[in-house]
């Protein structure tokens, strides 16, 4: 059961007590994702949650690790295009050291010169180290194609090379003032401490953050006020681009716009993608892979986003098979859409889906992570349970007239080519 309560501050605070494990977990979800930002901006949210553990006005980057590494505890962050997040676990023995760490990172980060540029110089080589994998060049320019550039979803949340050069303490530091607030923020811990112990502990360390005073959820609003960025809409249209390069595999990714996590149609389409291409036992594996032959590498995936979220495809081979995969792919994405998955897929894909999201639930650190989400989110903690429900309530019927409205949307492709 969860205990929840608001600090004075405006931090929303869940709280599960867990026997067992004499082990402590926690997340920090922030509204401070890649889509608060400025174009001019891009990749300021990712590498102000790097640099937030790289030193603080009480201790530098060393202090840090060896606070942290020094009890056993892991300690991180990172932002995606939806949230920042901060997250640790720590035997609970040390929890009042790793809560003192967490809220000195969150409440005075300090940049440090050198470690601005050594996290800066870690970002440029890993966006040139994108050109190193097909999957990721081919679903940046997918993205591009998608949502293009204004939206959230259409640029890396990495960033480009020519903002990353340009940042400044200045910016992080702006950054921080502006979005690193507690009344914008969900904190989830589940240890094995009586509710009451907890919460002093988390109210002791939390305390001194200062609110903003633009709330996460305004008064009278349950879900997050999504940032403006996400009123960019591209027109819908097929877009297909080609792409010469240096691998000498051929790879293909094509998908269509799809509902963000807050859409009634969300736990369908999991149920869909699941059936279609989640999986060994999928449509797409078993006949283009299993088979006809056609593909080394065949899945879907349907990201979980809080604006609208895309349904992608992808299939690597050899680039003697594109042409007839191309034609394949087609006819399983035609059968799918007018038949739409049977009544035993729909079990079958229920059944899976539940069992990873249990198996994902075991571990505390993921316990808290959901139960950060759906606060965000607007939801109670154990929003989960009804997550669950929603999947099991999905018939065929329903699976079948939403994968022909999806699938007769305007279409993305993307095709990754050995050059000739």
């Amino acid at each position: 059961m969860w205990n929840n309560w608001v600090l004075p501050n405006g931090l929303t605070c869940f709280y599960k007590q867990s026997a067992g494990v004499p082990l402590a977990a926690a997340t920090l979800l922030l509204r401070s994702g890649s889509a608060c930002e400025a174009i001019s901006q891009a990749g300021l949210a990712s590498l102000t949650a790097d640099l937030m553990l790289q030193g603080t006005r009480r201790r530098s980057s060393l202090r840090i690790a060896e606070a942290v590494e020094a009890v056993g505890a892991s300690l991180g962050a990172s932002a995606t295009e939806d949230y920042t997040e901060m997250g640790f676990s720590a035997p609970v023995g040390s929890l009042a050291r790793i809560l003192d760490v967490a809220a000195d990172v969150l409440t005075e980060p300090s940049f440090p010169s050198a470690e601005i540029r050594k996290e800066s110089a870690d970002v440029l080589a890993s966006l040139e180290s994108r050109k190193d994998s097909q999957f990721t060049v081919a679903f940046d320019a997918f993205n591009a194609a998608m949502f293009g550039p204004r939206h959230p979803y259409g640029r890396l949340v990495d960033g480009r090379k020519e903002t990353v050069r340009r940042f400044t303490r200045k910016d992080f530091d702006g950054w921080h003032r502006r979005h690193v607030r507690p009344d914008r923020a969900v904190f989830s811990m589940v240890a094995p401490l009586a509710p009451r112990a907890a919460a002093q502990q988390i109210e002791r360390h939390f305390k001194r953050w200062k609110g903003s005073g633009t709330p996460l959820h305004p008064k009278g609003v349950r879900a997050p006020v999504l940032p403006a960025a996400f009123a960019e809409r591209r027109s819908p249209k097929n877009r297909r681009v080609r792409i010469p390069s240096r691998f000498e595999q051929a790879y293909l990714m094509t998908g269509v716009r799809a509902p963000g996590v807050l859409d009634p149609d969300y736990a369908v389409l999991k149920v869909l993608n699941t059936v279609l291409g989640g999986g060994m036992s999928s449509r797409l594996f078993l006949r283009l892979r299993e088979e006809l032959g056609l593909a080394y590498e065949v899945s879907s995936f349907f990201p979980t986003r809080l604006a609208a979220s895309q349904w992608v495809i992808y299939l690597g081979m050899p680039p003697e098979k594109l042409a007839i995969a191309k034609k394949e792919l087609e006819n399983v994405l035609s059968a799918f859409q007018e038949m739409g998955p049977t009544a035993d897929e729909v079990r079958q894909a229920s059944a899976m889906i539940h069992g990873a999201y249990l198996m994902d639930y075991q571990a505390r650190r993921r316990q808290a992570w959901y139960a950060a989400w759906w606060g965000f989110l607007g939801k109670d903690p154990e929003h989960d349970r009804e997550f669950l429900k929603a999947v099991d309530r999905v018939t065929p019927a329903q699976a079948r007239a939403l994968a022909r409205r999806l699938l007769a949307q305007p279409r993305v492709t993307v095709e990754v080519l050995p050059k000739k």
